[in-house]
């Protein structure tokens, strides 16, 4: 398991790219439109985020409801 440190710079929004919704260890975060995690996750702080693996596995964590849903 990481620290605690190293899990809340890579979920800090990557600022540096104007208009993403990655964060700086790669994740998504949801956007206002087409985002893969729906209409519902992640719209309470602290949010949610997620990754869509290559081979088309969705994962997406929300974290104010503690929700990990893994679409396979």
């Amino acid at each position: 398991i990481a620290p605690k440190a190293q899990w809340e710079w890579a979920l800090k929004l990557d600022v540096g790219t104007p208009g993403s919704t990655r964060t700086l260890g790669g994740f998504d975060t949801p956007s206002d439109a087409g985002s893969s995690a729906g209409a519902l996750l992640g719209k309470v702080s602290p949010g949610a985020v997620g990754h869509l693996g290559f081979t088309g596995v969705s994962l997406w964590v929300d974290f104010a409801r503690e929700l990990v849903v893994a679409l396979c």
